[in-house]
């Protein structure tokens, strides 16, 4: 028998288990594989004590988004627009200019995840930016990365009385999903109402969705 590591323990190979590496496209081998492996080889996890702390340790979302340190000097809150378990909105002022800005803590892992992924879904529709998603002016932290910050261009509430308004609602639902983005969070609160944009929009109505919360992550399956 061949030896498999320093104590020459050589697990036994379980064929409903497979490699452990990732595979091509994905970032993590499953939790699932991890713990039949802990069951049929020890000396690769010791112990699933030892995978829940790794899991622990994990930071929120290795494939974060990038936010760039700003001071808090350079924005001025003004009234808050919601509060939720996944962060807050504000309207506020950004270098001299009336924005909204969600912001989460990093100490909740939730909302960390939360504003990473909607982060990465502006990321993934730049083409649809101002029209039927928000468009983004910066991604920040403040506070010594305490507090992670998406500000973008502010709107208004939407008239769900207005059918031109519901039908552009509707419209911003379906542009999203012909980029293989799940919303994950569809309700009125989630729509922004903006002024027009570009010449296929002159004198109709822009409805923009935000508050994303699917769980899925660019590159997006079917």
């Amino acid at each position: 028998m061949g030896n498999g590591g320093q104590d020459g323990y050589a697990p036994p190979i379980d064929p409903n288990v497979g490699s452990l590496q990732p595979s091509s496209g994905d970032t993590t081998a499953s939790h699932a594989q991890m713990s039949r492996a802990t069951v049929k080889g020890p000396k690769l996890y010791a112990s699933t004590k030892s995978l829940a702390a790794e899991e622990e340790a994990m930071p929120a979302n290795p494939k974060t988004a990038q936010f760039t340190p700003v001071s808090m000097n350079s924005i001025v809150f003004h009234s808050f627009l919601g509060f939720g378990l996944h962060g807050t909105v504000a309207a506020c002022t950004y270098q001299g200019v009336p924005r909204a800005i969600k912001t989460v803590e990093r100490k909740y892992r939730e909302q960390t995840n939360t504003i990473n992924l909607e982060a990465r879904v502006y990321d993934h529709l730049p083409a649809v930016q101002g029209i039927h998603v928000p468009r983004v002016i910066a991604k920040i932290s403040l506070l010594s990365y305490t507090i992670l910050g998406i500000i973008m261009e502010r709107g208004e509430e939407v008239k769900w009385d207005d059918l031109a308004e519901c039908r552009a609602a509707k419209a911003s639902l379906k542009s999203i999903h012909k980029y293989r983005v799940l919303h994950g969070d569809v309700r009125a609160e989630n729509f922004i109402a903006l002024p027009p944009v570009g010449a296929d929009c002159v004198g109709t109505a822009t409805c923009s969705m935000c508050g994303f919360r699917a769980e899925q992550v660019p590159p997006f399956s079917r």
